[in-house]
């Protein structure tokens, strides 16, 4: 039998924690609210990319 391999796709708030402790890394802080749209442009930006 195939093995079936499963892919693991993140959920948006995964991402989003994920952004925020990169940009902890290079000591980069923003407030939560600037963090959340800069997060959603860059989703647009992706789904744009997508179609």
């Amino acid at each position: 039998m195939p093995k079936t391999i499963k892919i693991y796709k993140p959920t948006d708030e995964e991402i989003f924690q994920g952004v925020i402790k990169s940009f902890e890394l290079e000591n980069i802080r923003f407030t939560l609210d600037e963090a959340k749209e800069a997060f959603k442009n860059a989703l647009t930006r992706i789904k744009k990319v997508k179609k």
